[in-house]
This record gives structure tokens, C-alpha cells and sequence, in this order.
């Protein structure tokens, strides 16, 4: 008789429900029929036994809630959701978690030409360097997270000079990257920032999307890699919103309230005269070579539209971007099973979705409104979202 694989989870939510099979990234949304018909599944329970029951829930007759029934369960078998099917494959599919290349101890050196003490997402991170010049784009776009010494640091990274004029990096006394080129120093240490404050952040709801904010609520823009989150959050920023993030929603699990991760922007060169037409200054800054080989400039948030590190702010909606060239702006509702599942392919950062996440997911989607956005025009799109949140 049918039961559930080991690792499923399941959600009741508004529609009916949601099964997720731990270790992925994809979600099954079910009817209230098959909700139904998969919580009585024990392993022990015929279909012809489950008929009934779904027949009397539902008041239709027996021959109806057979067929249903049985076509049900055999859509779990084909997804690998029952046990004895291909669930151990499908859990394993998911890449690994990326994790941080930590190498051999290296002694501290004597004396530090520089020392700086920054927080972000609530991890202080102490900087020492032994030159400032491969490390000032790190110095001028992370200046609006510097704070004053405090209590013993989460995080140190150190900037060590070795040879042929190439740059050594630890993390907390530990070799992780190695004779890099000057222009390879600052994408290093802000993706050794991003991922540690990930990881002290594993008690979060995280997805990426980049998150404003209008009327003192959270506008939520989730959306994959390379979509133009940034893009999108760089220029809103110069126009009234503020900003959190343009990289990841950090959630509370219980509250839904969400934080500002507010790390500098990533400029890429397709997007630099969008982006320069709000930061003329863009133009003069300093070329980096990132590790996936795109060439990037980078960008503080302007002071004024960055929300304070001690904010828990409210969600306004969830609204998913596409850039289409030469369209009108639309804004589009979406179906909540849409919604859900457009979420979920954003992922969780590096890290695999948990149970809780999902929960989470649910809750959010359930909660607030959801849309699709499509546009073209920046200027088009501020007078589009003017209306989603009430002043």
C-alpha cells in the first residue's frame, strides 16, 4: 500500500497543500483532493479505502473519488514522493552548499598599516591590511557599514602583501585565496563578507531578491541571477525608495519581518550607463575582475535611502521582475501556486531549502500581495509601484 518517502514534508496552506522533499528546490502544489488523499496515506490504507474517505469528505460519488484517488497516488509515484520510488535520487540532485576554500594558518603579522571595524547583518568584521592601495575600493564602498570598535569581532579578514605584487587574503587566521591581482582584492573580500554573514545568518529566511522600501514597508523583488535586481535597486535608491538589499531578503522565520543586508552594489558593464545615469561618479571608478570572470565596478548605496541596520520592517508585496526591452510597464497578480513557485526557484542562497524555509514560503505568499512586474522604463516603473503600497 502507498506511503510517503522518507523526506517529504508536507504544508497545509490555503489552496490545499505542499508537499517539498528535503534537500531540493522545487515544491508540489496539491488540490484540497490530493491534500486530502496524501495525508491519508500509511502505508496500510487501500485505495479503495481511500476512495471512501475522499468520497465522504467531499460528498461525490464512490466511482468519482476511485478515479481521483488513484489518480493521485500514481502522479506521487511518477514524482518520486512515495516511498520505495526515486526520492533518494531526487534529493541528492541539488548541488552541495558552497563552501569556503579555508587553507593553513597563518600567523598574524606584527603591526597593521590598517584596521577597520564594520557590521553588517549583524556580524562585526574586523579588516586589517598591510597596504591601502590594492583595498580602496573596499574602503570606499564600504564605508557606510563601518562602525567603532566593539566587543570581539564574528569575522576578521586580513590583506596580506606576497609576491610579484599579487595580494594573500585570510579569513579568521586561515589562507582562503592567494596571489591574487590587485583588481581581483575587493570582489574576494565582499564574497568572503556575503557568504560568512550567510552563514552566521543560518536562523534567517534568505532568498535572493532585492529589497526597497516605500511607506515603510518591505517591497520584495526576488528574482534569479544575472535578472537586474541591481540594476533595478541602484537606481530606486536614487529615486525616493529605500534600500536594503539588492541581493537577498533576510526574513525573520517568525515574525516574517524583514532586515537590511545593505552590502555595495555590483556593477556590471551592461548595466553601467543605466546605473551611471543616476552615479556620474560610476564612470571614474576602478574596474574588478570577479571569480566567474565579469568585469564589475563597485557601488555604495547613497546615505539617505539606506534603512537603518536596526529595522525589522513589514512586506508590502512580492513582486517579480523581468526586464523586456521596449515594453510597457504592467503590473500583473498572480495565482498564490505561482507566486509560490516563483519564489522557491530563487532559491536560498547557497544554502539548501530547510522545512522551516518553506514554511515560511507558504506564509509570505498566503499573506501578501504578489505580482509580476514587466518593464522597460525606469521612470515608468517608480509610477507603476507608487500604488502597491498605500502612503
Amino acid at each position: 500500500m502507498p506511503e510517503p518517502a522518507a523526506g517529504v514534508h508536507f504544508f497545509p496552506w490555503s489552496q490545499g497543500g505542499v508537499l517539498f522533499l528535503e534537500g531540493g528546490r522545487r515544491l508540489w502544489p496539491l488540490n484540497q483532493t490530493a491534500a486530502v488523499v496524501w495525508c491519508l496515506l500509511d502505508g496500510a490504507a487501500s485505495p479503495a479505502t481511500l476512495a471512501r474517505s475522499v468520497a465522504d469528505r467531499f460528498r461525490i460519488p464512490l466511482d468519482q473519488a476511485l478515479a481521483d484517488v488513484r489518480a493521485v497516488v500514481e502522479l506521487f509515484g511518477q514524482e518520486g514522493l512515495l516511498a520505495g520510488g526515486k526520492q533518494e535520487a531526487a534529493a541528492g540532485s541539488e548541488s552541495e552548499p558552497a563552501t569556503l576554500p579555508i587553507g593553513s594558518p597563518v600567523p598574524e603579522p606584527a603591526g597593521w598599516l590598517l584596521r577597520r571595524r564594520y557590521r553588517i547583518g549583524g556580524l562585526d568584521i574586523e579588516f586589517c591590511s598591510q597596504a591601502e592601495a590594492a583595498c580602496g575600493a573596499w574602503l570606499a564602498t564600504m564605508h557606510h557599514l563601518a562602525i567603532d570598535k566593539s566587543c570581539e569581532p564574528g569575522m576578521r579578514l586580513w590583506l596580506l602583501a606576497s609576491e610579484d605584487h599579487t595580494w594573500d587574503i585570510c579569513l579568521d587566521g586561515c589562507l582562503v585565496s592567494a596571489n591574487l591581482p590587485a583588481a581581483a582584492v575587493t570582489p574576494t573580500l565582499i564574497y568572503l563578507t556575503f557568504t560568512s554573514v550567510c552563514a552566521a545568518l543560518s536562523d534567517r529566511l534568505l532568498f535572493h531578491a532585492a529589497v526597497l522600501e516605500q511607506a515603510g514597508r518591505a517591497l520584495l523583488f526576488p528574482a534569479e541571477a544575472g535578472s537586474g535586481k541591481t540594476t533595478l535597486a541602484a537606481t530606486a535608491a536614487c529615486h525616493g525608495f529605500g534600500y536594503l538589499s539588492d541581493e537577498l531578503a533576510v526574513l525573520d522565520v517568525d515574525q516574517g519581518l524583514v532586515s537590511p543586508l545593505p552590502l555595495p552594489m555590483s556593477i556590471k558593464t551592461g548595466s553601467l550607463e543605466l546605473v551611471a545615469a543616476c552615479y556620474p561618479e560610476l564612470h571614474l571608478a576602478p574596474e574588478h575582475l570577479r571569480a566567474d570572470g565579469k568585469m564589475v565596478r563597485y557601488l555604495a548605496p547613497p546615505p539617505g535611502s539606506i534603512v537603518p541596520a536596526t529595522a525589522r520592517l513589514p512586506i508590502g508585496a512580492i513582486l517579480f521582475p523581468h526586464y523586456v526591452a521596449g515594453a510597457a510597464c504592467s503590473l500583473r497578480a498572480l495565482e498564490k501556486t505561482e507566486a509560490l513557485q516563483r519564489l522557491v526557484r530563487t532559491g536560498s542562497s547557497d544554502r539548501p531549502l530547510r522545512p522551516a524555509d518553506i514554511a515560511m514560503m507558504i506564509r509570505i505568499v498566503d499573506e501578501h500581495p504578489c505580482y509580476s512586474l514587466e518593464y522597460s522604463s525606469f521612470p515608468e516603473v517608480w509610477s507603476t509601484l507608487a500604488g502597491v503600497v498605500p502612503g
